[in-house]
């Protein structure tokens, strides 16, 4: 891209004619305006500030819908959590209590099985015992006729 061109030199811009700085600058009389700005400037000063009052009670007031907002949206965050806390008790409680009938459930089937258990214990040691007495009547016999043939 080529380079931009600057803007004529002052004595090429003119049509030959000469620019007249002197000072003829015709300014009228501050005295007669003065009292008339004066009181544009307080005119302004009171709208300024009604402006700001106004900006500040809508600020104001937007502040308090905020604050009324994220008091209600933290209530209600709070409100979902007290709601979901109650649902995990309850849900803890049901499984607590299903646990505690299946302890009691198991204790038990152990009970039954020790008193089994100990029912077979006494069976088989009285089946020993019966078959020990046989045993030693047999051998007792035995005994008897191996004397009783000498």
């Amino acid at each position: 891209m080529p380079p931009r061109r600057k803007g004529p030199v002052p004595a090429e811009a003119g049509s030959g004619t000469e620019v007249d700085f002197g000072s003829d600058f015709n300014f009228p009389s501050p005295s007669g305006h003065l009292p008339q700005g004066l009181q544009n400037i307080e005119k302004w000063k009171s709208r300024r500030s009604e402006i700001r009052k106004n900006i500040a009670a809508d600020h104001a007031k937007g502040l308090g819908q905020l604050k009324k907002g994220i008091a209600k949206h933290y209530k209600d965050e709070a409100q979902k959590r007290t709601t979901h806390n109650a649902q995990l008790l309850t849900r803890l409680i049901a499984a607590l209590e299903k646990r505690t009938a299946a302890e009691e459930a198991i204790n038990e089937r152990v009970e039954w099985l020790r008193e089994e258990s100990a029912y077979m214990a006494k069976l088989v040691i009285d089946v020993y015992d019966g078959r020990m007495e046989k045993a030693l009547e047999a051998a007792k016999a035995v005994e008897g006729q191996d004397a009783g043939k000498k």
